[in-house]
């Protein structure tokens, strides 16, 4: 799945991801089975983008259109989705 059939608002968020590591959005290739491998964040900078990616959610419907499955207005719910999406394509936690 290349970049040109993602959402805008997942684009946006992706690109929000990777700024927040120093990562070239235009320069990675989404398609790629490790992408998400080749950054990484601390647990405190990964919680801080679930914080950032709630808010966001919240105030555009739009945007919980476009990335969820169900658009509920629910921070305990939007909560549990940005946790979800950083699980499965976060960057790879650095624990020390």
């Amino acid at each position: 799945m290349g970049k040109e059939s993602f959402s805008e608002s997942l684009q946006f968020v992706l690109k929000e991801m990777c700024n927040r590591v120093g990562a070239d959005y235009d320069s990675i290739d989404f398609s790629s089975n490790n992408w998400y491998s080749k950054y990484e964040w601390t647990i405190q900078e990964e919680k801080q983008f679930e914080k950032w990616m709630i808010d966001y959610l919240y105030k555009n419907a739009k945007a919980r259109r476009e990335i969820m499955n169900y658009s509920i207005k629910n921070k305990s719910y939007l909560e549990k989705v940005a946790r979800e999406f950083t699980f499965h394509y976060g960057w790879r936690l650095n624990r020390e």
